[in-house]
């Protein structure tokens, strides 16, 4: 039963897969007609040869008649080069467009998929079924399909020359192949289970691989160089392991297949010769025979790796629907409510979410926003203030209760109209290899280069930014690696502010900027919000004292809302915030201080 599950699964892969070759049927109606053609003229020449020796040089025939037969020799081998040619060239061209576009489905895929996926996911595996997986993709229409094709015409070609010329021979030929047949059918399950894990060892790798070469920075300044070679030798270990037991799987099917064949050859010596010997076959004939045989070696010798050649090429397939099955975001429902342009009135109603089951971040959370109001959300760490805004973007669906936009749920509305009011600057703002324009833009690419400019002036970003070699066209790096923490979250205020959201969110914007540009940056937002909607997370308090209203999270839950002054007689927790940070800026300030 296992086993039949898994070879109709295989089935409805490969059927899957095939509807991605279909937009090239032109291509493939190409590669078939090379092919054939190719196999027809591979066929030729033992023939040729049968009619030289029986019909020339044992019957002592005409000059002519040998010319003839030679040119077709000629003419065959001519058309084997050039059949080879095109379909080498057709192979590559449908392997690399099919490749291709299953990258990019598997690419797009990931783009619309919610971010509870990418929890569940480390980037180098990821990274392993977009590349590693296509690429196997890539090789099976390239090198497997052609081949298969063409054995299997050949195999075609062969037997039916074969029962035509000698029904005996033949079958003294066909007698292994049951045996190799039932035995493909029992190792088949191993050599998929093989393949299986070393597709697995090879994403462990690559995982492994990115979030080392990720955090290289980290692991120099902890001096775990060392340790982070021995991880790496251990999953490389496993990748060589399993490799060699998928390797082995396919060896020993190959062998086997290999060995019965082999029984037939002397069978067909035998036999034939007899045959000979009584006068009853022709030297030439059994010539071609031999001939035909040694060339169906190949196919037969083909067809036990072939398996371990689909067999990669069915795991990688499975691996990458994987993920092209993956549910999306409601990005395309039609009962969604268009919203072009928000007023910017929010509200939780007793929302509650927690990222794994049965255990809530946030719980009864309830209060009322007003449109243009700029609203401060502090707590401890781990109380659940970016989870709040990750629910309003919608990043997750909450559990129990409603978070509403201008009184409409927000689950009913347009998931693109609702993200395009919304403008975030995260605390460790993410910066795209580029140009310091090309990141600013990033929020609205149609902006010109007068707004971008503005923008940046606005988040003082301008006045550092003129100093680079190519100002605006300066190439940031990777992740914005050749600015300092600072300029990076400058950029990305420039690049909220651009985007001209009508609710902004600041999680800890100004966290790693310097108290001078704090207070010029905190003036721009000023600003900014002074028409939006405004939620600014922060540790720093300073941040949030010009909020019109301060949110403190404690566990999950709302346990402090109002003005910074009514917080403050309230002495709560707010109030200790606000007087340990006090207590701790004296601290440092007199250990600053000149003895």
């Amino acid at each position: 039963m296992i086993r039949q599950a898994r070879t109709v699964a295989a089935r409805t892969t490969l059927w899957r897969l095939g509807l991605f070759v279909k937009p090239y049927w032109g291509t493939v109606a190409l590669l078939s007609l090379a092919v054939a053609l190719g196999v027809g003229a591979e066929l030729l020449p033992p023939l040729l040869i049968q009619h030289i020796v029986d019909d020339v040089l044992t019957a002592r025939g005409a000059v002519g008649l040998l010319i003839w037969f030679v040119v077709g020799l000629v003419a065959a081998r001519a058309l084997i080069w050039g059949s080879a040619i095109a379909r080498g060239w057709l192979s590559v061209r449908l392997g690399g467009r099919v490749a291709a576009d299953v990258r990019g489905r598997v690419h797009q895929r990931l783009q619309w998929v919610p971010l509870s996926f990418f929890a569940r996911w480390q980037v180098g595996a990821l990274m392993s079924r977009v590349i590693t997986d296509t690429g196997r993709l890539e090789e099976f229409f390239a090198s497997t399909i052609p081949l298969l094709f063409v054995n299997c015409l050949m195999v075609a070609g062969i037997l039916v020359f074969l029962f035509r010329t000698n029904w005996r021979l033949a079958l003294c030929i066909l007698i292994p192949g049951p045996l190799i047949v039932v035995a493909a059918f029992v190792l088949w399950d191993r050599l998929k289970l093989a393949l299986d894990r070393q597709a697995s060892a090879w994403s462990r790798l690559a995982a492994h691989a990115v979030e080392s070469l990720g955090g290289i920075q980290m692991v120099k300044a902890f001096g775990q160089e060392p340790s982070e070679a021995v991880r790496f030798t251990r999953h490389n270990d496993r990748v060589t392991a399993s490799a060699i037991r998928a390797e082995r799987a396919s060896f020993v099917l190959f062998s086997l297949a290999y060995c019965l064949m082999e029984a037939g050859v002397f069978l067909v010596w035998y036999v034939g010769g007899r045959q000979v010997l009584a006068e009853t076959l022709q030297v030439g004939a059994l010539l071609a025979v031999i001939s035909y045989l040694w060339m169906l070696h190949w196919p037969l010798q083909w067809a036990g790796q072939v398996s371990g050649s689909i067999g990669q090429a069915v795991v990688g397939v499975e691996r990458t629907f994987e993920i092209l099955d993956a549910p999306t975001e409601p990005y395309q429902d039609p009962s969604a409510l268009s919203m072009p342009r928000a007023i910017g009135r929010v509200a939780f109603r007793a929302v509650t979410f927690g990222y794994l089951p049965g255990k809530s971040v946030l719980s009864d959370i309830s209060f009322d926003v007003a449109p243009g109001e700029t609203i401060g959300i502090v707590g401890r760490s781990g109380a659940g203030k970016t989870t709040l805004m990750n629910l309003l973007c919608r990043f997750y669906d909450v559990d129990r209760g409603a978070i509403e936009l201008d009184g409409i749920d927000i689950r009913s509305v347009r998931l693109e109209d609702l993200r395009g009011q919304i403008g975030v600057v995260a605390q460790d703002p993410f910066l795209f290899a580029g140009t310091v324009a090309e990141n600013i833009r990033f929020g609205r690419p149609t902006a010109t280069f007068e707004e971008v400019v503005r923008a940046a002036v606005a988040a003082n970003a301008h006045s550092f930014i003129i100093t680079k070699t190519d100002a605006y066209d300066t190439e940031i790096g990777e992740r914005g690696r050749r600015l300092s923490g600072g300029e990076k979250q400058r950029i990305a205020i420039a690049r909220a502010i651009l985007r001209d959201p009508r609710i902004l969110i600041l999680d800890e914007a100004t966290s790693l900027i310097d108290t001078p540009s704090e207070a010029t940056i905190q003036q721009a937002v000023g600003l900014m919000a002074k028409d939006r909607t405004t939620f600014i997370i922060a540790h720093r308090l300073s941040t949030v004292r010009r909020a019109d209203r301060i949110l403190v999270l404690d566990r999950g839950r709302v346990v402090e809302l109002g003005t910074p002054r009514e917080l403050m007689e309230q002495q709560g927790l707010y109030y200790t915030f606000v007087t340990t940070q006090a207590e701790t800026r004296s601290v440092i300030a007199a250990c600053e201080a000149p003895a």
